[in-house]
């Protein structure tokens, strides 16, 4: 089965306060628009100092922190509340998510 038939994903959160940039997707063809900045190719693991960007965006960025948050048993719960460390609008298909990994980043 692909990746992108299944009903559940991860939440990918990247997020930068210096800018207020955010993108989240929980849908695994969207996030082929993260690249990495010197290549345009898209990473297939995040890492602590890796260079990346959201294409068609140019900002380049440097990934400072990765967190998995929201551990959760029931999927709806993640339907309730607000998410303040999460973007206002989600991009590609919105899928329900087993977890959240919030990836903050600084311009560079």
């Amino acid at each position: 089965m692909k990746i992108k038939d299944l009903n559940y994903y991860v939440k990918f959160i990247f997020s930068s306060e210096m800018d207020d940039f955010c993108f989240s997707t929980t849908d695994r063809e969207t996030l082929n628009n993260v690249v990495f900045n010197a290549t345009g190719i898209s990473p297939m693991d995040y890492k602590i100092n890796d260079m990346i960007r959201i294409v068609p965006n140019t900002q380049p960025y440097q990934i400072i922190d990765i967190t998995i948050r929201q551990l959760i048993k029931d999927t709806s719960t993640s339907k309730y509340g607000f998410d303040i460390d999460s973007c206002a609008n989600k991009q590609g298909i919105d899928k329900d998510y087993l977890f959240s990994i919030l990836i903050s980043m600084k311009p560079i």
